[in-house]
C-alpha cells in the first residue's frame, strides 16, 4: 500500500514528540523531579531552581518550565539564560537532526555528486527556484528544502539526465511546498502552473512520474534541517524595531549557500544562520548583541563564526556593489 504525505507528517510529528519527551525526561532526572506530580519551589532542596505547576500530559508543548534563578550557561552544555521552554527543546531537536544530516551529507551525498553539478548546475537550479518562490510567495525555507532533496536524489542517481534537471527542481519544489507551505500557498501551485513556469517543456505525466520517482528514491524521508529554521529561531534575540531588516539581510546571506555549495558546504546550518545574523548586524551598522546573549541564543562564540562570517561579509558587499552598478 502506498504511503501518503499525511503518513509522513504523522511520523515526523511522532518523531519530534518522542524527542521532546526524551529531553523533558532527561531534564527531570537531572533536577531529580518526579514528572507525575506538581511541584512548587523548595529553597532547601533546590536553591537555584524554581519549578512551576505545569500539565505534562500533552506531547507537543506542555513541557516543564524551569527557571534558573542563578548561574551562567556552561560552555559544554549551554542553556537559555532565563528558562527552558518549547523553543529550547526545538533548538535541541534541530541541532541533533543537523548533526545527523551533516554526517550523511559529508559521507554519502557530497562525494557522489558530480563536480559539474556542484559548480554549475546547482547554482542555476537554485536561482530559478528562488525566482519561482518569489512568484508564488513561497518562503525561502521551501527553496532550501528543494535543493536538499535535489542533492540527495542526484547522489543516488548521478546519471540522471542533465536536460531533466529543471523537471527535477520543479518537482522538488512541488513536494517541498506540500510539506512546508500553508494551504493557501500550496493551493496556488499545481501541475498546470509548474508546466507554465517550465515553459511548457514538460507534461502532466512527467511531473507525476518524477514525483513518484523522487519519493521512492528518497524512501519518503523528507525531513531536512536548513539554516532558515535556525535563522528564524535566533532572530527572536533581535529587538523588534530592527528585526525585519536584519532578518532580510541575513536571509540574503543564507540564500548564498544555495548558489555556492563549495564555499559554505562544510559549515553546519546553525553556524551559517548564526554567522549570517551576526554579519547582518555589522553590515547594517546596528548595535551588536552582547557576546553572552549571542552565545545563550545560538550556542556559538564569535571565534567559531569568524571564517563563515568573513565569507558572508564579502558576499554581501559584492552583491550590493553589483546591484548598485545596475
Amino acid at each position: 500500500m502506498k504511503r501518503t504525505y499525511y503518513d509522513i507528517e504523522e511520523e515526523s510529528i511522532d518523531s519530534l514528540n518522542s524527542s521532546m519527551d526524551c529531553i523533558v525526561t532527561q531534564v527531570s532526572k537531572r533536577l531529580r523531579i518526579d514528572n507525575d506530580r506538581s511541584f512548587t519551589s523548595d529553597s532547601t532542596d533546590s536553591p537555584n531552581v524554581t519549578c512551576y505547576n505545569e500539565s505534562h500530559s500533552s506531547k507537543t508543548c506542555d513541557c516543564l518550565m524551569i527557571n534558573f534563578a542563578t548561574g551562567k550557561p556552561q560552555e559544554s552544555k549551554p542553556w537559555l539564560s532565563q528558562c527552558c521552554d518549547p523553543l529550547y527543546e526545538y533548538h535541541v531537536f534541530l541541532r541533533n537532526k543537523e548533526e545527523q544530516d551533516y554526517h550523511r551529507k559529508m559521507g554519502s551525498i557530497l562525494p557522489r555528486l558530480t563536480n559539474q553539478y556542484i559548480t554549475r548546475h546547482r547554482a542555476t537550479c537554485s536561482e530559478w527556484l528562488l525566482q519561482l518562490a518569489e512568484n508564488m510567495n513561497a518562503c525561502s525555507g521551501t527553496v532550501h528544502m528543494s535543493c536538499q532533496l535535489m542533492d540527495r536524489f542526484l547522489s543516488k542517481c548521478p546519471q540522471f539526465p542533465r536536460l531533466q534537471y529543471q523537471l527535477l527542481a520543479a518537482t522538488c519544489f512541488w513536494v517541498s511546498c506540500k510539506r512546508e507551505e500553508s494551504d493557501h500557498v500550496s493551493a496556488q501551485l499545481n501541475i498546470s502552473n509548474l508546466i507554465t513556469y517550465c515553459y511548457d517543456q514538460f507534461k502532466k505525466e512527467h511531473f507525476i512520474y518524477m514525483e513518484e520517482l523522487l519519493l521512492n528514491t528518497l524512501e519518503w524521508k523528507l525531513s531536512e534541517v536548513s539554516p532558515v529554521q535556525f535563522l528564524h529561531l535566533y532572530s527572536s534575540s533581535i529587538c523588534e524595531a530592527d528585526r525585519e531588516r536584519v532578518v532580510a539581510c541575513a536571509q540574503l546571506m543564507v540564500d548564498y549557500q544555495l548558489q555556492n555549495m563549495t564555499a559554505l558546504g562544510d559549515f553546519l546550518p546553525s553556524l551559517i544562520a548564526a554567522s549570517a545574523l551576526h554579519t547582518a548586524l555589522v553590515c547594517l551598522g546596528l548595535p551588536q548583541l552582547s557576546e553572552e546573549l549571542f552565545f545563550n541564543t545560538t550556542w556559538y562564540k564569535l571565534p567559531q563564526m569568524a571564517q563563515c562570517s568573513r565569507i558572508l561579509y564579502d558576499y554581501y558587499h559584492e552583491s550590493t556593489r553589483d546591484e548598485g552598478q545596475h
